[in-house]
């Protein structure tokens, strides 16, 4: 599930007539391409693309750019905008967008449900995170990334166990004074990616109490994922980069 709806009110006026994830980069690239891309050198050829935002021209370049894939072999990039089947409104946050389009999650059935952004900058196999999230037998697997500590109040930052790295502690945007340090290295932070594994039946039982709960944000990592800790192994996949750089890239947004 690749959540491609954001405004990007924050990349004004690049945003004004397109959709975040549709803003070009490079020339003729767009920022979904990175994520797009990650997918296919994945092996990950079931794809649906959760549009909201004048997603016109995202649309018609998934379409013309991304005709890769064969539904003879049941392969495909499905582009899915708002279509009212839970609530009568436009999508509340990421966890809305993916219970509206619950129904596409059962026609496929898969054991596993990978959740990603479409407007992040990054280079990532998530078949080593999904290797990772089955070899555990965690309910969901959290993509975390090493981050200075004066970043804190950017992210959602980890506490992670040392021994088993499974996710003892989640906070949003904490005070970097206060933020918890890193298993994998005690001078950063461990912060959320925004990329999720879930195990379906699990997913489908959270998405449903998150849409009834009228207190909710309706988000992955303000209500999703704290509301895990305790109930379910939740596990932290520190991100690995492809590029094999020294510093590790990732960007949530393109400014």
């Amino acid at each position: 599930m690749l959540l491609a709806g954001g405004a990007g009110e924050r990349l004004a006026p690049l945003t004004r007539r397109q959709a975040k994830p549709a803003v070009r980069i490079g020339g003729y690239y767009r920022l979904i391409d990175f994520t797009l891309s990650n997918c296919l050198n994945s092996g990950l050829r079931q794809i649906y693309c959760l549009t909201q935002y004048k997603a016109l021209d995202l649309s018609r370049h998934i379409r013309e750019g991304w005709n890769l894939y064969s539904g003879e072999l049941g392969e495909f990039i499905e582009v899915l905008p708002p279509m009212q089947r839970k609530h009568s409104g436009w999508y509340l946050g990421t966890a809305d967008a993916v219970y509206q389009n619950i129904a596409s999650i059962f026609d496929q059935n898969p054991s596993q449900v990978l959740i990603v952004a479409g407007d992040h900058i990054y280079k990532m196999n998530y078949h080593e995170m999904l290797d990772a999230h089955r070899a555990t037998g965690a309910a969901a697997t959290v993509a975390t990334l090493q981050a200075d500590p004066s970043e804190a109040y950017r992210f959602g930052v980890a506490d992670i166990d040392p021994g088993s790295h499974l996710i003892r502690g989640f906070e949003e945007k904490p005070d970097p004074s206060r933020a918890v340090r890193s298993t994998f290295d005690p001078a950063m932070i461990s912060v959320s990616m925004g990329v999720y594994i879930f195990e379906t039946d699990v997913l489908l039982d959270l998405l449903g109490d998150d849409a009834a709960n009228t207190d909710s944000a309706h988000d992955f990592g303000l209500n999703i994922i704290p509301s895990m800790l305790g109930r379910w192994p939740v596990l932290a996949f520190d991100f690995r980069d492809l590029n094999a750089k020294r510093a590790r890239y990732w960007r949530e947004r393109a400014a």
